[in-house]
């Protein structure tokens, strides 16, 4: 079986973490649309790249915000979106 992976390289901005998901939300979508089954972003892309202000942005998995990444992954198949 062949596992499809995109890896996205995106543009995110410090401490605005909807913002950022509706970004990883389009860049899911595409990934999708070709096939992924595995979506990597880059690290800290949720809360914009900003150490100092991680720990304050930091959200869990289950957090409402999160919400539209957790539909795409479940109706596109896509067992990770990382």
């Amino acid at each position: 079986m062949t596992l499809i992976i995109a890896a996205a390289q995106s543009t995110s901005i410090a401490g605005k973490i909807e913002s950022n998901v509706a970004n990883h939300l389009r860049f899911g979508t595409i990934a999708a649309e070709h096939g992924a089954q595995l979506v990597v972003f880059p690290e800290l892309s949720l809360t914009g790249y900003e150490p100092g202000i991680a720990r304050s942005s930091a959200i869990c998995p289950e957090a409402l915000v999160l919400g539209s990444l957790r539909c795409l992954a479940q109706e596109a198949h896509i067992k990770k979106l990382i």
